[in-house]
């Protein structure tokens, strides 16, 4: 089963303005129009040409960088965009999905799902026409606030209901499994670089669903930040707050080692004092 992005939305660490003409020259024939800007942002604009939207630029506010999203069938070539304008991009949501076509995909998928919900104790929501099954059901496991959630939804009954574009071509049938996933600090790097199948390790819940439908292992991934150590943090602080004056010592002295040597030196020899006073 191929899987792909749904959504892709980014935070890039450079300047609006920047992000802005990067993004017109790689959506040829593209201009910027004014929306509504959500989540603190200051500044929104969708970026369309002759097909429609294609994707949204938030910027300003209280952000301090800009954020990119693409949805549906946009998502893969706003990820294209981000890996190769801008590798250090940081996701923020990203969601994978997959479509399974065959008279029990329903039954299949949504019975492994709730077997994963119960032994994992995870919480499980349904939405959608579950007592005529004719506009399609929805399957939502893992709480709302959580960092990873699933849903399975049946796409083709929903298309097919609502008649949207193209509906006599999607099967009845066709059955849509997602994870959506929001990262959280050093994750969302990670995010930027995993692959829409890898993406369902950023649970270990996620991994056992996908082994169980497909077979597959994927990497796992922590989808939050482990807190530092009080003495890390005090590392981190002290190498931002002397850091050029320790690049220049160790200039000096012939190296990043022989400055460790002569700082362990200078630390014994405070010790040394301390037990005499």
């Amino acid at each position: 089963m191929t899987y792909r992005w749904d959504w892709m939305q980014a935070t890039i660490r450079e300047p609006a303005e920047d992000v802005q003409a990067a993004v017109l020259a790689a959506f040829e024939g593209s201009w910027l129009e004014r929306e509504t800007a959500r989540l603190g942002y200051a500044d929104g604009f969708s970026i369309r040409d002759s097909e429609g939207r294609r994707a949204g630029l938030q910027s300003g506010g209280r952000n301090s960088w800009p954020n990119l999203a693409g949805t549906g069938a946009d998502a893969p070539q706003v990820a294209a965009f981000l890996r190769s304008e801008f590798p250090r991009h940081e996701v923020t949501r990203c969601d994978s999905a997959a479509d399974f076509d065959s008279p029990d995909a329903w039954e299949r998928l949504s019975t492994v799902a709730l077997q994963v919900a119960d032994e994992h104790r995870l919480k499980v929501e349904h939405a959608g026409d579950w007592h005529r099954g004719e506009e399609g059901r929805t399957l939502y496991v893992g709480a709302r606030s959580s960092g990873f959630r699933a849903r399975i939804y049946e796409k083709g009954k929903e298309v097919r209901a609502k008649r949207a574009p193209g509906w006599e071509d999607v099967s009845l049938h066709a059955v849509r499994v997602e994870a959506q996933v929001r990262p959280d600090g050093a994750a969302r790097l990670q995010a930027a670089h995993c692959s829409p199948v890898e993406a369902w390790g950023f649970a270990r819940w996620g991994s056992d669903l996908l082994e169980r439908v497909e077979g597959l292992v994927v990497p796992r991934y922590s989808i939050r930040d482990v807190r530092a150590s009080n003495d890390e943090r005090a590392l981190d602080f002290m190498v931002r707050q002397y850091g050029a004056m320790l690049a220049r010592q160790a200039e000096k002295g012939g190296g990043w080692e022989n400055l460790g040597a002569r700082l362990a030196r200078l630390h014994g020899r405070n010790l040394a004092r301390k037990e005499q006073s």
